[in-house]
């Protein structure tokens, strides 16, 4: 294709489907089973059917028909009862919300997304999930075979002008390919990668756009959906998030490290991990208590970020320089 041709196609497209949120060709969701993915597609699904807004922002175009690809057991049934929930009713004509259910597909199974369910151009497309598109005699899903054999049909889709959003369970679990999902082509793939997840219990969904800024939405749960509350840089987020962190840290270990500035500022680092052991048993959950405050003293670590010695040796409180 000449420049001129790519110009004009990509005219025709906006960069983003939801600004920040939702990209126009690929979007990837990750969060761990349960964490409210589908959920929150649902909203996304039933504000492109209404036209309203998704998570207080408008869609750059109008969605001309949503296709839920759903491979879990159940799965069309739950997406329209959550459907119906944000009134969007059993009446609504095919040609603008269908609802596909395959599991393990075969190749063959992939023509029934031919014809009329052929995703095309103003589409939006939720897979959720794709690890169970992968048949069971298939590649893994985190090997580089099993990734492509994923995208290829998806990128097929996201070519012919469809967005199509992909969700990816987290997990904890180890095996020969390293963790669930762990394979860094789906980040790769994907245009604006989401992750959903809890913090202090509280719903967050961080983005990580190809372009522009990351961000951290703190959500609120309700009976019909996610609710915004506040949206900021991730950049901010993390400031602040680690300053939270350094104030706790801080809170625990100040009023031990003063009790020994005025009960042991004489004494030897031995003699001091002894007295805190015993004025504080639950400070330490080792074996050894004192032992281990000694350690800590030693290495500048915890209770030894907020005690050192003087030139007479008395023990005296410092200033750490993260507050």
């Amino acid at each position: 294709m000449t420049l001129g041709e790519v110009a004009e196609q990509e005219a025709s497209r906006p960069f983003h489907l939801v600004p920040g949120l939702i990209d126009a060709s690929a979007t990837m969701l990750a969060g761990r089973s349960e964490g409210g993915k589908s959920t929150l597609l649902s909203d996304l699904a039933a504000a492109a059917l209404a036209g309203g807004e998704f998570l207080g922002r408008h869609f750059t175009q109008e969605v001309q028909r949503v296709v839920i690809v759903s491979a879990d057991l159940g799965g069309p049934g739950e997406y329209q009862r959550r459907l119906a929930a944000r009134g969007i009713e059993p009446s609504t004509p095919g040609h603008r919300c269908a609802l596909v259910h395959f599991r393990h597909p075969l190749p063959h199974h992939w023509n029934e997304l031919t014809g009329e369910l052929a995703p095309r151009q103003g589409d939006l497309v939720i897979v959720d999930p794709i690890s169970f598109l992968i048949p069971d005699d298939g590649p893994s899903i985190n090997s580089d075979e099993g990734v492509r054999a994923i995208w290829g049909p998806l990128g097929r889709w996201a070519e012919a002008g469809a967005a199509v959003v992909a969700v990816h369970h987290l997990g904890n679990k180890f095996g020969g390919n390293g963790t669930p999902m762990g394979n860094s082509l789906f980040t790769g793939v994907a245009r604006i990668n989401l992750r959903l997840e809890k913090k202090r219990g509280v719903p967050v969904l961080t983005t990580s756009p190809n372009s522009g800024a990351a961000e951290e939405l703190t959500l609120d749960f309700h009976p019909d959906g996610f609710r915004l509350v506040a949206s900021e840089s991730a950049g901010v987020a993390s400031e602040r998030a680690r300053s939270r962190r350094a104030q706790a840290h801080s809170s625990r270990w100040v009023p031990v490290a003063d009790w020994v500035a005025a009960n042991h500022a004489a004494s030897t680092p031995a003699e001091v991990a002894r007295g805190v052991a015993e004025q504080f048993p639950d400070l330490s959950g080792a074996q050894n208590p004192a032992r281990q405050i000694a350690k800590w003293l030693s290495e500048r670590r915890n209770l030894g970020e907020y005690l050192e010695q003087g030139p007479g040796g008395e023990w005296r409180r410092t200033v750490p320089l993260v507050p």
